[in-house]
Order: structure tokens, then sequence, then C-alpha cells
């Protein structure tokens, strides 16, 4: 238990009225270690319209245009802060797996560089220029229209915004095998789970998806399905029952 949930929570479990967890495991383990009120929610929702934007597609060819990508370049988007824990070196070590046979693969990586240009100095020494760090950026939505795979490399999650915002969007996902990501992607139906020491592998299903164009349409269709379970109205409606009704179900 105390790799899931932090010595402050652990504390303040025992003087609460109910416990909120974000993820089943976490739900599961609290439930068999606490004696309080344990709730299961997942996440904090995604609000729909934060991503029912509309593109034409020279919009989506122009914003390709402005990072260096061509409309036939395959793109992956992984919009998180870089830090050791979101574990983008292994995607920098991915990229040199699959630019060996490659060179249309490229890697979006937006977000708040966290380590003092750790990873773009790794990546120039590889001389991978098909990782693009974006930096900050308040365009996100855009940027996974314009993506065709959406990628985790996370070592630990709670339950991650991105990859659900990646599912309502409908890209399909290939993360790590951590808590969270185990909740949001079935393998084989809206993406893949890898480990998080196994490069080769996500170098192989990166390229199985390039090619396979069918495989992510269907993941594409089962991740707009499976998204309904967490979209913001849903979790508020949970969140109410549980603050002001009091007759939430599990």
């Amino acid at each position: 238990m105390a790799d899931i949930l932090p010595n402050r929570e652990k504390i303040l479990a025992h003087c609460t009225d109910t416990l909120i967890t974000t993820n089943k495991e976490d739900y599961d383990l609290a439930k068999n270690k606490f004696k309080t009120d344990v709730r299961y929610v997942p996440g904090v929702g995604i609000d729909p319209k934060k991503f029912d934007i509309s593109m034409t597609q020279q919009q989506k060819t122009d914003l390709r245009k402005s990072l260096g990508l061509k409309d036939s370049d395959f793109v992956m988007i992984y919009p998180a802060e870089l830090n050791k824990n979101k574990n983008q070196k292994m995607l920098i070590d991915v990229m040199e797996i699959i630019s060996k046979t490659h060179n249309n693969i490229h890697l979006l990586l937006p977000g708040k560089d966290n380590m003092n240009g750790y990873h773009q100095k790794i990546a120039k020494e590889k001389n991978l220029n098909n990782i693009h760090f974006l930096g900050y950026r308040n365009d996100i939505p855009q940027l996974m229209k314009i993506s065709n795979l959406a990628v985790s490399t996370s070592l630990r999650e709670g339950l991650p915004v991105n990859i659900m915002e990646a599912m309502y969007v409908g890209l399909p996902i290939i993360a790590t095998n951590c808590r969270g990501n185990r909740d949001l992607i079935k393998n084989g139906l809206n993406g893949y789970i890898l480990e998080s020491n196994d490069q080769n592998g996500l170098a192989n299903k990166v390229a199985y998806l390039e090619k396979r164009i069918d495989a992510r349409d269907r993941m594409a269709r089962n991740n707009n399905k499976l998204i309904s379970n967490y979209l913001l109205a849903k979790i508020l409606t949970s969140m109410h029952g549980i603050y002001a009704v009091g007759d939430y179900n599990e």
C-alpha cells in the first residue's frame, strides 16, 4: 500500500468520512486497507467542449507544416511535462530504433521541461530529428487532431488525463503497464499495453500501426465507445451522489 497512496493520504484516510479513488487498483487496495467509506470515481472527467473543434484539411496541413511535418508523415503525440515519471527517455530510445527503418515517423512532445534540456540533449546526441520538443502549448486539442497515435510511457499514474483526451479524439494508444493506464487501455481493443523496459516491443507496435490503417480505425471506434464512462457530465453526477445525495452506486 505504501507504493500506492502517499503517507498523508494513509494518515488522513482514518479520519475522513469518504475516500475517493480514481483508479480501480487504488480502490481495491483502499477498500481492503481502510475501514472508512471508499468510493471509485473514474478521474476528473473530460470536457467534450474542449475537443469538439473542427479543423479543415488545410488547417491540419498548415499546423503540420508549421512543425516541419508533411501530410504523409505518421505522427505520435505524448502531451506531458518532461520529467522522470513521464519517462520520455524511453520514447527517445524507441525513436532511435524506429529511425533505422522509418523516416516518416515523428514524435511530438508538448509539455513544460522540468529537466533542463536533458531529453533534448540526448535526442541531439543521437541525431534524432524526428522528435519535436514543443514546450508548453495551449493547442493540445489541435495537436491531437493532426496526430495518428497517442503514446504514454509513464512509470506511475492515477488516471491519466492525456490518455482520456486521446481516447475522446479517437486516437489509438500505446501505453506502459502501470496503474491508471491499465484502467483505460484494453490490450488489442483500443491500444496496447507494454512494460516500461520494452523499447523494442513499443517500436514494433508503432511500426505495425503505421502500416495498418484498419487497426487504427478499429481502435478509434472502440475509444469513442469506451470514453463515455469518463465524460465530465457523468463524473459530476457521481460526485454529486457522494457529496450531496449519498446514494452513489459503486
